[in-house]
Formats: C-alpha cells, structure tokens, sequence
C-alpha cells in the first residue's frame, strides 16, 4: 500500500499485519480494532484518527517521521478515557512517528488528567 490514499477509510478490524503504509493517506480513516502489528510507517498521514483502539501500535516500524495532527492526538485522548491500559503503547507509537516531545509530553498530562482519581 505504499503511497496509498485511504482516505475516509473503515479499516475497523482490518488485519494490517506487516502492511507497509509509507507515504500513504490515513486522513480521516477509521481504525477501530485494527491489527498494525509490524507494519512499516514513514511520510505517512495520520490526520484525525483516533487511535485509542488500534492493536498492534507498540509494534510498528517507521522508516522516518509522518504527520500526526493535534487533532488525532485529541481524538486519541479521548478514547483512552474507556482504555487507559493502550497509553503506553499509543506514546510509544507517537514518539516513532516524530511527535515533538512539547506535544508528548502534553498529550501524556492531558491523558493522566482524565484518568480516574
């Protein structure tokens, strides 16, 4: 699937084992419960997802940085409000794709402020 446009995609459960998504299109794709386990990331478009769902994040590749908008980070925050447990292996996710760490480490206050006290 390199260089692939998905936009607007239902990828809910899809089985994107060792897929390779460089350079390609997950603008506005919907990811609930899809498997990512090693597939290849690089100058890919992660543009809003929610991601609190994804299987597999903590087990990607990524050849070089890809594009992870404020949206997606807050969709993803949102999410992790039912699932707690997957934030550290979305951070781990984030972090590989380049997410500057100011954002990170806003991201990862914002999820800790959600959480139940």
């Amino acid at each position: 699937m390199t260089f692939a446009t998905l936009r607007r995609a239902a990828l809910n459960k899809a089985r994107l084992r060792n897929a390779i998504l460089v350079g390609t299109d997950l603008t506005f794709v919907e990811v609930d419960g899809a498997d990512l386990t090693d597939a290849t990331f690089g100058d890919t478009s992660v543009l809003p997802v929610d991601l609190s769902r994804t299987r597999g994040l903590d087990h990607t590749r990524h050849r070089f940085n890809s594009i992870v908008d404020i949206a997606t980070l807050e969709l993803t925050r949102q999410g992790l409000s039912n699932y707690p447990l997957r934030r550290p292996e979305i951070t781990t996710f984030l972090e590989a794709c380049g997410v500057a760490v100011p954002y990170l480490k806003l991201f990862e206050s914002l999820v800790s402020s959600d959480l139940p006290k």
